[in-house]
Formats: C-alpha cells, structure tokens, sequence
C-alpha cells in the first residue's frame, strides 16, 4: 500500500498483534518481504528450473539420445544426476502440493498460490539455457560486481561476495575441461 516501515521493537500494535498471533506494522511488511524471497528461491529457482524444467529435459535427452549407449561418456556424467529424477520429482510433488507440505517447506503461502506463481513465472519469464551458463548467470542477475574471477579478489575488495556463484564457476569450468577430454 505504499507504507514506509520503521523497526521499532517497541511499537505498541505490534506487540499486541504478536501477542494475539497476528503480524501487523513492520513486522508483517518484514514477514512479508521474507516470504517473497522464499517463494522466489524456492518455488521458482529451485522446484520450477531444476525439477520441472531441467531434470525432465535432461532425463528425456538421456533416455532418448543414449538408450543404447550405456557406457558413453556423457550419457555417464549425466546419469548420477538423472537417475530416478522423475520418480522422485513425482513423488515429491505429491507430498507437497496434494498434501500441502509446500505451504510449510517451500514458501510460507497457500499451495494455490504457490503454483499459480510456477505457473506465471513460466509463461512470462521463460528458462533460456544461455542465461543458466555461469558466465552469464550472475550478469543475468545484476551480480556480476559481487562474484569476482577469483577468492583472492574477494579477500583484497572487503565487499560482499557471492561465494556460491564463484563455486559453481569454478565446477562449470572443471566440467568443461573434462567434457573436452571426451
């Protein structure tokens, strides 16, 4: 609506709505900024991109490409990370969205709610695997100033650093390396 919030550990209303269980003021706005970046990380980052979106396309290509080629070297890499992915993903999606575990574990809204965001975050911001190498997923992102090319540009700059992209760099570059062993 608009409202600025100020942190105050001694507002009057947010007292007597914590004692009543209600969130309002600050801390509802609080509540409600954490529940955003859960439902971003979670639901869309992680149940959407990996699971209904990465994992089916790379078991399909695994089952179709290399069905008959089980000890080809891709189809081996990319095996350990396909193996039983549907079954699991089925089963998961059971447990969280027909019996609601999601409302607890994914992202603090109703499950409804929660897939109807999968559901308008797949039609209006589509997955491009461009923007998922790690050369560009930071850029993608804004980040690109928080992930430099290497730990010790981070232990001179005193700046935050996005350790988990510059990890998943390095892994990616490893990856490359032994791909082009092939």
């Amino acid at each position: 609506d608009g409202t600025t919030y100020i942190v105050d550990e001694t507002d009057a209303a947010v007292i007597t709505g914590l004692a009543h269980g209600q969130w309002v003021g600050w801390k509802f706005a609080e509540k409600a900024l954490f529940a955003t970046l859960l439902s971003r990380t979670n639901l869309i980052t992680h149940v959407k991109l990996i699971h209904l979106e990465l994992a089916a396309a790379f078991q399909a290509v695994t089952l179709n490409i290399f069905r008959d080629a089980t000890s080809h070297p891709v189809r081996r890499l990319v095996d350990q990370f396909t193996h039983r992915s549907v079954q699991a993903t089925n089963n998961n999606f059971d447990l969280l969205f027909r019996q609601h575990a999601a409302t607890f574990t994914l992202a603090p809204i109703n499950v409804s709610e929660q897939l109807r965001l999968i559901g308008d975050f797949m039609e209006q911001v589509p997955t491009r695997i461009d923007a998922l190498d790690m050369a560009n997923f930071a850029v993608e992102r804004s980040m690109a100033s928080f992930s430099p090319n290497s730990s010790a540009a981070h232990s001179s700059s005193g700046r935050y650093f996005w350790r988990w992209h510059y990890r998943a760099k390095k892994v990616q570059t490893l990856y490359e390396v032994l791909c082009r062993c092939w």
